[in-house]
């Protein structure tokens, strides 16, 4: 089931937008927004084919967890969001790693946005981004279109996801709009994000983990299921932890690698040469406390999802409501 793109392909564009987009050898500027932690394991694999991307990180914390909250609120809150990255941090792209934001606000074909029947609010803020010549990423369609053509018919493939991401359906809409030749089947995690960005899954509460853990995937194991896919930011963290409950043939798919795959293909990249000491240092902006998220940096070893990449400045930023 790997239908990537071979890693040295991608090692040769990495860096800097082609000449006809930006000029030659100015770093391509993004933004990466999750609701917490999650999105690092997204923008690892953005570093490692493209070190010397300039990004600016957001984590909604103050609003995390999305995935429990009505989906009506998660797509206002996602909107203003993109809209404050878009409008104060002078970005080529927006990468929205969360598949809960991904999911409330449509950021798919565009079938599918009509589909939704999101508030003309929503989808204005979105046009708007797009207006400015920024490129939005999203990981559900690039996921799905690379499931279609990768997974074998009849497979029984499995979706773990937030319980909101579970009550939008897009990805079940979506593998149906492409006629997917194989089963699929998803399961709603309540407070599983929340138990793993307070690393609940190596702590001394790993057994209230695991017990919720084993509840979830109870119904993909009695089915049973022979692939699945992490469809939260913050699940592919816990990724060893997950494949302890499962049988060794289940195979793991993790979102970001498509998602990456959609970015590397949309954004022409010309190669550059720097030391490492030269990548550009990570800026991350935080909605809740600044001090707590650098905590659950050093906790976790969250820094490994970074690689050589230093981070600058963890900042809190408040962002009103539209």
């Amino acid at each position: 089931m790997n239908g990537h793109h071979n890693k040295n392909q991608l090692k040769n564009q990495a860096g800097t937008l082609s000449e006809t987009d930006k000029g030659p050898g100015k770093p391509m500027r993004i933004g990466v927004f999750d609701s917490g932690i999650g999105g690092l394991s997204v923008l690892r694999y953005l570093l490692a084919d493209c070190p010397h991307l300039e990004v600016v990180y957001l984590a909604d914390t103050a609003w995390m967890p999305y995935g429990d909250k009505p989906l009506d609120q998660i797509a206002t809150r996602a909107a203003q969001m993109l809209c404050w990255l878009a409008d104060s941090q002078s970005l080529d792209s927006i990468v929205v790693a969360c598949n809960t934001a991904a999911s409330s606000l449509g950021l798919m074909d565009a079938e599918l946005c009509k589909l939704q029947g999101a508030p003309v609010s929503q989808h204005a803020a979105r046009d708007k981004i797009l207006a400015t010549g920024v490129k939005l990423f999203e990981p559900i369609a690039p996921t799905c279109h690379w499931l279609v053509k990768t997974v074998a018919p009849g497979t029984r493939v499995g979706l773990l996801a937030t319980q909101a991401t579970f009550e939008a359906q897009r990805y079940t809409r979506m593998l149906s709009q492409l006629k997917a030749p194989f089963e699929a089947k998803s399961v709603g995690c309540p407070g599983l994000a929340t138990l793993i960005e307070q690393d609940h899954m190596q702590s001394q509460h790993r057994a209230a983990f695991d017990a919720a853990l084993t509840q979830f995937l109870k119904p993909l194991l009695d089915w049973p299921l022979e692939a699945l896919v992490l469809g939260c930011t913050h699940y592919p963290i816990a990724a060893a932890q997950i494949a302890t409950h499962l049988p060794e043939h289940v195979k793991l798919i993790d979102p970001a690698h498509s998602l990456r795959e959609a970015f590397l293909d949309a954004c022409p990249l010309l190669p550059v040469k720097r030391n490492e000491q030269e990548e550009p240092p990570l800026n991350i902006w935080v909605t809740g406390s600044a001090e707590k998220f650098e905590e659950r940096l050093q906790a976790m070893s969250i820094q490994r999802y970074l690689a050589t990449r230093r981070v600058l400045k963890i900042a809190p930023v408040n962002i009103d409501p539209a």
